[in-house]
């Protein structure tokens, strides 16, 4: 069992003009540094996955238990549960051996597959909890055959304000190699649990918070634990409702071409008309600005294949575009940036332009119109602002800094 470093996700995107040929890159939020690096810890006895545990590496090996739900299936029973609507902050680790009070389920999948809940607590097997000893998980056994999931993890009756904010950890199968979706939506309908009768409908959950990898790739959705927040506006005043957790993944199930598994830890909610407005304090004398703590050295990759338009009158994005890559939580201040490049092929470089592109918008192209009609095979860059050279307009390019 690997447990890496905690992660959160950072957008890349590339394009292509004019037999453009698309690259793989990276872009740290504000910078950091890039290129390939494995993180682990050390290996912990693993007990044997039942069918709401088990991904499909495990399925393949047969290493999977019968399995016996811990808890009722109705959300009407778990729901009887809430007195009144909470509001104030709260939290939940998923640590009991059921559904917590005041959450419910709902499996809207068709047909519905071994796992018939959906949603599940479970505790070591296959990773570890975020915290505490718990968390809960979805998987593609939501679903029989090649259809369609949607699995509901609903929270207990709470009273919004714009401001608030709601957050938590979540994680997929470190093999990233079946995509996985999750939806956070709002419904401002009191207690109501409607969600429709389709695993397409939504009833009352009409309001999309966020989307974890909302266009369903591989290499988006975190396979180390990363925390997701949304925060809460546009309200017509104080509302009551939930928030629900969707486990939304097309063409899944065991034999779709979508859907492993996930799990969710250290659910928040924080009610920003709970908070207290500060006093002021007086205004400080103004005293230097310290010189910034460089971050340390990190380094990321996303090593799937990209591929560029193939013939001389091609023009137009790789497959897939954008490519992402997920970065790591970082301390200090980004001072240093490269970009790695492994294995690049063109018939002619001269046509190749890279864009990098932040979560806020940020763009730079870094490579553009070098290395003139010279064909390059399996050559491996490192873009470097310390470089001695530049790359060449119309000689050929070789692999180096």
């Amino acid at each position: 069992m690997e447990k890496g470093v905690v992660m959160r996700k950072s957008a890349v995107s590339l394009f292509s003009i004019d037999r453009k040929a698309l690259l793989l890159a990276a872009l740290i939020a504000g910078a950091v540094a890039f290129g390939f690096i494995t993180w682990s810890a050390g290996a912990q006895e693993e007990e044997m996955p039942d069918v709401t545990t088990a991904t499909r590496e495990d399925h393949e090996k047969g290493n999977v238990r019968p399995w016996s739900p811990p808890f009722k299936d109705s959300a009407k029973d778990v729901d009887s549960l809430i007195v009144e609507p909470l509001g104030a902050n709260f939290a939940e680790g998923f640590d009991g051996a059921g559904v917590p009070a005041g959450w419910s389920v709902q499996n809207l999948s068709m047909p519905i597959g071994t796992n018939t809940n959906c949603w599940n607590p479970f505790t070591t097997t296959p990773w570890a909890p975020q915290a505490g000893t718990g968390q809960i998980g979805a998987s593609f056994n939501c679903v029989a055959g090649a259809n369609d999931i949607s699995g509901w993890l609903f929270s207990p009756v709470i009273t919004f304000n714009n401001g608030d904010q709601v957050s938590f950890f979540t994680r997929k199968a470190s093999l990233d190699t079946f995509p996985d979706r999750l939806e956070l939506r709002l419904s401002q309908a009191g207690a109501s649990l409607n969600v429709g009768a389709t695993s397409t409908s939504v009833g009352d959950f009409t309001t999309l918070l966020l989307s974890v990898n909302p266009t369903l790739v591989t290499g988006v959705y975190p396979t180390t634990f990363t925390q997701f927040t949304a925060t809460l506006s546009g309200l017509a005043g104080t509302q009551t409702g939930r928030v629900a957790f969707r486990y939304f993944v097309t063409n899944g199930g065991p034999s779709g071409a979508n859907a492993d598994f996930i799990s969710i830890d250290t659910f928040s909610y924080t009610n920003g008309a709970a908070t207290p407005t500060p006093t002021p304090t007086p205004t400080a004398t103004p005293t230097p600005t310290p010189t910034p703590t460089p971050c340390p050295p990190g380094v990321f990759t996303n090593s799937t294949l990209i591929n560029i338009p193939a013939t001389a009158t091609t023009s137009g994005i790789s497959n897939p575009y954008p490519s992402n890559i997920v970065v790591g939580a970082l301390s200090g201040t980004v001072t240093k940036v490269t970009v790695s490049l492994n294995g690049l092929n063109h018939t002619f470089p001269d046509d190749m332009d890279m864009l990098l592109v932040g979560p806020g918008g940020q763009n730079a192209i870094i490579l553009s119109d070098v290395g003139g009609a010279l064909p390059i095979v399996n050559v491996n860059l490192t873009l470097d602002d310390a470089a001695a050279t530049g790359l060449p307009d119309a000689a050929q390019i070789v692999s180096g800094t």
